[in-house]
This record gives C-alpha cells, structure tokens and sequence, in this order.
C-alpha cells in the first residue's frame, strides 16, 4: 500500500463515520491505521486512531472505543501533540459518559477543557464547557452547570463556529430544564436544537424526544408520542445504540403516559436490554422502574414487583459506583426524586 493509497481510505473511513456507516469506517480504516504504524508515520495514525474510536463507540464497542482513546492519549503525549491530546480526552469521556460514569466523565471533559485552553482552541474550548455542562447537570450540580453554559454563551459570540456551540448549549439547556420540571423552557430550547440546520441528525433527533417527554409530562402525551416517533424513525436507520436505547426508554414513558402500555413495554424491553448487556446502572435503573409503571398498567402486578426490584438492586449498585456525594446531588434532581418516591410506593 503507498501513503496515497492509506490516505484515501482515511479519508473515506472518516466520511463514512460521521454519516452513520460506522461498521464500513471499521473496515477501511484498520489498513490504514496498520500502513501508518508501520511506516512511523505519527500524525496519521493519531488521526486514525480517533476514526477507529468514534465509530467502535457508536456500535456499542466501548471498551475498544475507551482503549483506542487511551492509546492515543499516549502517543499524542509523547508526542507533545495537545491538539490530539484533547481529541483523546475527550474520547475517554465521551465514552465515560456514554457508559453512565457521570464522575469519572466529568474529570476527563475538564482535561479536555484545560489542554484546549493551552493551545488555545476555540472550538474545543467551547466543546469543554458543554460536555462538563451536561455531566454537571445530570448529576444535580445545576449552579456549576449554568456557570459553564454562561461561559460557553460568552465564547458562542466570540467564536467563528457560533452556531454549532449555539446548538450544543440549547440541547444541554433542554435536558437541565427538562430535569427540574420546567416542561415549557425544555420544549423550547429542545426545538431550537432539532430546528437548527448545523444541527447533527443524531442530535436533531434526541431533541425532538426530550421535547415530547416534557410534552407528555406536562399534559401532552399525544403530541409527545407525535414528536418522539420522528427522532425514533431517524435513530433505528443509525448505529448508535445507546441514543437509541436513550431514545426508546424516552417512547416507553410516552407511550405509557398515553395509555399504551403494552406498546410502552416493547420499547422498553429492547432500552433495558441494550442498558443491560453494557452494564449501564443509570439507565438501567430507570428502564426496569419504566417497565413496572407499564407492567402495573396492564393488570401485572407480580411483573411490577420484580421489576421494581430488579430496579432497586440496580440502583443500588449505582450509588456504589458514583459514592455518597454524586448520588445524593443526582437523587436530589427534581425528576430523579420523583422517580425515587414512585419506587418506594410500588
């Protein structure tokens, strides 16, 4: 094979990883990834390296995704390559985020942070201050949240890619408020997010969902059935199964809302499923207390029991992962803690 020749796939690979064809990226970068070993050729390896992990980490492969970031993080050291440096460190987080790992993530996403800072790197920058954004807000740190999203905000102005930021920063906006009960402001910067045109599919997509969760719970389950089930017929043509599993857990508690339960249980088996086999407490925990919201609306009342304890086991060995102190600001949310008193009732 000759650089040209290794080049070509890379480029490819690339292409196709970032429209959804992760299994064809896997298969045209592993030969170009090898040429550039062998040949000693460090940029481009470091640049294949990100290729091989985004894609094995949207077709559910995270502990390949995790070593591939590692790994990379360690040439671009020894390197002294920082721009590398803060692709792997976010690499590692991303996938930490993915897994539920909300702790560990949010230290990842501050190294990520702080080496763009050093380069210095506008969009990485900005790209820092969000992915520590969501981690905060989901574990209940709001005020540090809005502190990074304030930040961000500044830096949107600044910054040459404004409105690619602009959008990040409404989908965290989104999931926070959706988080504290306020239904309306997460409709609102939810349809900001899937209306935006440099707005990814993906993320177009999960935004349409959040919106018809606070749809559903704030009356509407109708229209948040109508909204969620055109971001679900985007996501099952995609790879990425964990915001498709995210996405089907989020039907589940519409359909259920709805009045169609057995409906409901469908989406959540395949959401459970898929938090199960990754072994994803945070999810996991929610989908089996989903599971017997429905089972409970159809008259099964021993399968909501079982589910309620497999529920409370998974949430359990959650708390044992996070520690004391991420826990309790996590169970504190508004949404969590109402989820927290449905599963001491059932």
């Amino acid at each position: 094979m000759r650089r040209s020749e290794a080049r070509a796939l890379f480029w490819l690979a690339n292409l196709h990883q970032t429209t959804g064809a992760d299994e064809a990226a896997l298969k045209e970068i592993e030969p170009a990834l090898a040429y550039f070993q062998s040949a000693g050729f460090k940029v481009e390896t470091t640049q294949c390296l990100s290729v091989k992990v985004r894609a094995n980490r949207d077709i559910g492969k995270e502990a390949d995704a995790l070593a591939g970031s590692r790994q990379l993080l360690s040439l671009a050291s020894a390197a002294g390559d920082r721009s590398q440096m803060a692709i792997a460190e976010q690499g590692i987080a991303n996938v930490l985020q993915q897994q539920g790992d909300w702790p560990k993530a949010l230290e990842h996403f501050r190294q990520y942070y702080e080496i763009a800072a050093s380069i210095p790197d506008r969009d990485a920058i900005g790209r820092g201050l969000v992915g520590q954004a969501g981690i905060l807000w989901r574990l209940g740190q709001y005020p540090d949240a809005e502190q990074e999203l304030a930040e961000a905000d500044n830096l949107a102005v600044m910054s040459g890619s404004a409105a690619e930021l602009t959008v990040l920063i409404a989908e965290r906006r989104a999931g926070m408020a959706l988080s504290r009960g306020r239904y309306r402001e997460a409709m609102d910067a939810a349809r900001r997010t899937f209306e935006a045109s440099s707005a990814a599919p993906i993320a177009r997509s999960l935004a349409r969902c959040l919106a018809g969760v606070a749809a559903a719970r704030s009356g509407s389950p109708r229209l948040g059935k109508t909204l969620c089930e055109e971001g679900l017929g985007v996501l099952v043509k995609q790879v990425d199964r964990f915001s498709l599993a995210e996405v089907r857990l989020s039907m589940a508690e519409i359909l259920v809302a709805n009045g169609e339960a057995m409906a409901g249980l469908e989406q959540v088996r395949q959401s459970r499923e898929a938090s199960d086999a990754a072994n994803h407490l945070e999810s996991s925990w929610r989908a089996w207390l989903i599971s017997a919201r429905a089972y409970q609306r159809t008259g099964n009342d021993a399968r909501a029991r079982a589910a309620i304890e497999t529920a409370s086991v998974r949430l359990a060995e959650l708390r044992t992962a996070w520690g004391a102190e991420n826990f309790n600001t996590y169970a504190a949310r508004n949404d969590i803690r109402l989820l927290l008193v449905e599963l001491g009732r059932r």
